[in-house]
């Protein structure tokens, strides 16, 4: 069966590489700035005294961009020169003053930016920029820390724990910088291309792109709420195209609980869902641990969204106690097992009694069963075998952007799902 399931994968998306490690957030090497120029790993900064009314709001945004914070009286170029931080703020009443500092900071070699923080003005400072001190728009006369926020976002140095690349999302969704990402997902019965989940990117100018990793923790509820409401609009305007290159695909968004506006989401929904009769509908996947304290509401908006062709998918199920919870009343068309159950499952037999467990629930709840990060032919064959619906992993191909996407459908032409 083995080399069955090897042969149909070979066919339609070619010859699979061995799997590669699991996906990770970029970090500033991953990506080199325009130019060629490196991005330094380190994220200290420099505030040179006094900042005045400004400092508190100041280092606020410093520490929740990640950054670590060096407060100085002065610029000493003998000791930025040996330590080169990344930013450099200062804030002066004086005009001629902080036109001073940029004489000096030029004249230690740094390059920077001249940034005019309320009545005064601020240097910020980044040794990777080229060209000599430039000046910024003015910031607001009350500086906030989002105000600074951005500018460290937007120069790419805001850092999580971990040292990697990190963007808040009311930043990049402000700048812009969201794209879409599509993972086919294959009918393990048929293995054909039955549907792609819609996963949100952000394209860092600096970093290039960015995983959820980066810019998903610490997001408030409207940031997500904007964001689900851009991944569903972005995945109704993607199935038209889709289809006309051959294949009526079923695609799928994943929206967090605390991110659903039944009314908001029932206009978006009528006013882009496509008024071809063959469109297939849309899976919107939610995780499946926050629907257990929240039934009553999914079931209100399962029934709401069904009206427009919309159906609910529970997302990392397995979690918690997804597996013993009645959730048959939101009335889930799909089960989409946690990443980590589908790992190794043809060799783990406490992975494999939960898949079967799911399978059985899935034909209680008349929802099909997905297997989501399968990585090794051995695992697609077991879950194809056992009765899994479909599946989504490394195995069958990695998340791509829209043109890969549509170029891989151009090329297998008449090979979907029925």
């Amino acid at each position: 069966m083995q080399s069955t399931i090897e042969d149909l994968l070979n066919r339609f998306f070619g010859k699979r590489p061995k799997p590669s490690r699991r996906p990770r957030v970029l970090s500033p090497a991953d990506a080199p700035p325009p130019g060629g120029q490196p991005v330094l790993g380190s994220t200290e900064c420099v505030v040179v005294q006094p900042l005045g009314p400004e400092r508190s709001n100041v280092l606020q945004a410093l520490s929740r961009s990640g950054m670590k914070v060096r407060e100085v009286a002065s610029i000493d170029a003998e000791d930025f020169g040996k330590r080169k931080p990344h930013l450099v703020i200062s804030s002066f009443d004086d005009p001629a003053k902080a036109s001073d500092t940029v004489t000096r900071l030029a004249s230690i070699s740094y390059d920077g930016l001249v940034q005019p923080i309320g009545a005064g003005h601020g240097i910020v400072h980044l040794p990777s920029i080229k060209g000599g001190p430039r000046v910024l728009p003015p910031m607001p006369a009350l500086l906030m820390p989002e105000d600074l926020i951005e500018v460290i976002e937007t120069q790419g140095l805001s850092r999580n724990s971990a040292g990697q690349a990190t963007v808040h999302l009311a930043t990049a969704l402000s700048k812009k910088w969201m794209s879409f990402a599509y993972q086919p997902k294959i009918a393990l019965r048929t293995m054909q291309l039955a549907g792609a989940e819609t996963l949100a990117r952000v394209q860092h100018p600096i970093h290039g792109e960015l995983l959820p990793g980066s810019f998903l923790p610490h997001s408030t509820a409207q940031d997500l709420r904007l964001l689900g409401l851009g991944s569903m609009r972005a995945a109704l305007a993607s199935w038209e195209p889709f289809y006309r290159l051959g294949f009526n695909l079923v695609l799928s968004v994943n929206i967090p609980l605390e991110a659903l506006e039944i009314e908001e989401f029932s206009d978006l929904i009528r006013a882009h869902r496509p008024e071809d009769s063959r469109w297939p509908g849309l899976i919107v996947e939610v995780d499946a641990v926050d629907t257990i304290a929240a039934i009553d509401e999914l079931k209100e908006f399962g029934a709401k969204m069904r009206q427009h062709g919309v159906v609910i998918s529970l997302d990392n199920f397995g979690l918690g106690n997804t597996m013993t919870a009645d959730l048959s009343e939101i009335g889930a068309a799909e089960i989409k097992l946690h990443p980590e159950i589908g790992q190794d499952v043809s060799k783990n037999p406490a992975r494999a009694a939960i898949c079967r467990a799911a399978l059985d629930l899935a034909k209680i709840y008349k929802a099909n069963l997905c297997c989501n990060s399968i990585e090794t032919l051995a695992d697609a064959t077991f879950l194809r075998n056992l009765g899994c619906h479909s599946a989504q992993g490394h195995v069958f191909a990695d998340a791509m952007d829209r043109v890969r996407f549509a170029q891989l459908l151009k090329s297998k032409v008449g090979r979907a799902a029925s």
